[in-house]
């Protein structure tokens, strides 16, 4: 990670060096491996586990608990504010925002995104870089 994102390693802790307590208050983690094998062999000795998705641009990947999602947090966050379904919306570029973009009634795929989230979303956009986001408000009228 730190060669990939140009970060500065004294921002990470080792994990044998974080307590229980600590470890209890992770909610998501990145993995950087240096090949495609390693990254399907964790995958596949953590399944149902663990859920890794690969970024578009590195060899690393978001890890999260098996069954906790974007979709998960969205939904209870919807309910919570009592907005309707049809005033709901969502925007994602990687196979992490597949579940959140399931809970919305408007999804919209980032112009460069992961090809599983143009199969199910209602709109494709420009890319961040391309003001996407704006001009998909102004597509659905929020702008």
């Amino acid at each position: 990670m730190i060669d990939n994102f140009n970060i500065p390693a004294d921002v990470f802790d080792p994990m044998e060096e974080i307590s229980e307590i600590e470890r209890s208050n992770i909610a998501k983690m990145l993995f950087a491996y240096p090949d495609e094998d390693t990254f399907f062999n964790v995958k596949e000795h953590f399944k149902g586990k663990l859920k890794l998705d690969k970024h578009r641009f590195s060899s690393s990947a978001d890890v999260g608990l098996y069954g906790i999602t974007k979709g998960i947090g969205v939904s209870a966050l919807l309910k919570a504010l009592g907005v309707p379904f049809e005033n709901t919306y969502a925007f994602g570029d990687g196979t992490n925002d597949i579940e959140m973009m399931r809970e919305v009634k408007h999804s919209v795929a980032m112009g460069i995104c992961a090809p599983e989230l143009k199969e199910i979303s209602e709109t494709i956009t420009e890319s961040v870089e391309n003001e996407g986001i704006s001009k998909a408000l102004e597509k659905y009228g929020l702008i």
